[in-house]
């Protein structure tokens, strides 16, 4: 038997990157945040549950997780944008603009988040949130008609960089 990842508490929905292969998954966090994880080709990966949530230690919105070995996620929330991650994907449909900006859902509060990546595939990301809710935000990747333009406004997120 092998064990690919490890360290995830809820793994609700994934998906792949169609470009890149690489798999996106919403993990629904415990008590206060959520978490988008990317996975790249490396197997045997740590992410981190249960001393950690987020990039904090389980329980804490002030104390960072600092476990050796721990793949940090790519995105991370807490409970005032949201309760339970429905994961998302990468966007590659027609629409050039959005080309690799991450979509991603909120069940409880039925929102939609978008992350975009300010340095290529770099795990350093800044998050908006935009208008407009996707029903099925794990899936719309492959259904570009599920996607209307979107009104985006930027937020700045404590611990990540500033939104371009």
């Amino acid at each position: 038997d092998e064990i690919c990842h490890y360290g995830l508490r809820n793994p609700y929905r994934w998906s792949f990157d169609r470009v890149t292969g690489d798999m996106i998954i919403g993990d629904v966090g415990q008590g206060r945040w959520e978490e988008i994880d990317l996975v790249g080709t490396a197997g045997g990966r740590n992410f981190g549950w249960n001393p950690c949530e987020g990039f904090h230690v389980r329980g804490s919105t002030t104390m960072l997780c600092s476990l050796a070995g721990r793949t940090d996620p790519i995105v991370a929330y807490g409970r005032s944008e949201g309760f339970s991650t429905t994961g998302g994907f990468r966007y590659r449909g027609p629409y050039g603009s959005l080309q690799g900006l991450l979509f991603f859902g909120d069940y409880w509060l039925g929102v939609t988040h978008v992350a975009f990546f300010v340095a290529g595939d770099s795990l350093t990301h800044s998050t908006v949130a935009c208008g407009g809710v996707l029903t099925e935000p794990w899936t719309a990747g492959h259904r570009a008609a599920q996607l209307r333009p979107l009104l985006v406004t930027a937020r700045r997120i404590p611990g990540t960089a500033a939104a371009a």
